[in-house]
């Protein structure tokens, strides 16, 4: 399992894995696990209900408690850069690609 570390914007280093689902709707999910204690660190992506998507590509949750989760997932070679972005509430939601 691959392993890659991530800053937190609120500070502090995790080593992290990362782990791909499926959402009830068929949205791929990503999930980042800390590596030391095996616990979920934070859900990388969020399911957005009637938004239209292609089978690769994923909405990523940057925003709040996620900040820097995009920049992460890029960085990583998890996600290709934004080529889209929806509106959702009082946020907008960039889509990625997978790699």
């Amino acid at each position: 399992m691959n392993s890659y570390p991530f800053d937190s914007y609120y500070g502090g280093t995790y080593q992290l894995s990362v782990s791909k689902r499926k959402h009830p709707n068929g949205q791929t999910r990503i999930d980042l696990i800390d590596v030391e204690d095996g616990c979920p660190f934070a859900s990388a992506t969020v399911s957005v209900e009637g938004a239209f998507f292609e089978e690769d590509e994923v909405f990523v949750k940057n925003y709040s408690e996620n900040v820097g989760v995009l920049t992460f997932l890029v960085t990583n070679n998890i996600v290709h850069p934004p080529h889209r972005e929806i509106s959702s509430g009082y946020v907008n939601i960039p889509v990625c690609r997978l790699k």
